[in-house]
C-alpha cells in the first residue's frame, strides 16, 4: 500500500525536465557534508558551493584566504566527492572569490550561532 516517495523522484525528475537541477542538488548538498569533515571549521563557514554546471562544481570562497585554504585541501575534496557521487559526477572544481555569502547559506548560519531567545513575557 505504501510506497517510497525517494524512488518517483528521479522518474519525475526527468519527466518535468528538472534532472540537471537535481543532480546540482545532490553535489552541494555533498560538497557542504565533506566540506565540514575535511576543511577546518572556520574554511567551511566561509566557502559554500556557488554553482554545478557540467560536471564542474564552482565553489565561493568570501576571500582570498579561504579560498587558498579550499585549495590547499582541493584534491581531498575532490577525491571525496568523486567517492561519494561518482567519478564522472564532478569532473573539475574551480573556486572564485564572492562578494557575499548567499543569502540562505548566511541565515542557515545565524540561525545556528544565535543565542536560544526567552521566552515572552505575558
Amino acid at each position: 500500500m505504501w510506497h517510497d516517495f525517494k524512488k518517483y523522484i528521479p522518474r519525475a525528475a526527468g519527466k518535468y525536465n528538472f534532472t540537471s537541477t537535481m543532480k546540482a542538488i545532490e553535489v552541494c548538498q555533498a560538497y557542504r557534508k565533506v566540506a565540514r569533515e575535511i576543511l577546518p571549521a572556520t574554511a567551511a563557514k566561509n566557502t559554500f558551493p556557488k554553482a554545478y554546471k557540467n560536471n564542474t562544481l564552482t565553489i565561493g570562497a568570501l576571500n582570498s584566504s579561504w579560498a587558498q585554504m579550499v585549495q590547499l585541501h582541493k584534491h581531498r575534496l575532490h577525491k571525496s566527492l568523486r567517492d561519494q557521487l561518482g567519478e564522472k559526477t564532478v569532473a573539475q572544481i574551480k573556486i572564485e572569490i564572492a562578494e557575499s555569502m548567499p543569502k540562505t547559506e548566511l541565515e542557515a548560519q545565524l540561525h545556528a550561532n544565535a543565542p536560544a531567545q526567552p521566552p515572552s513575557q505575558p
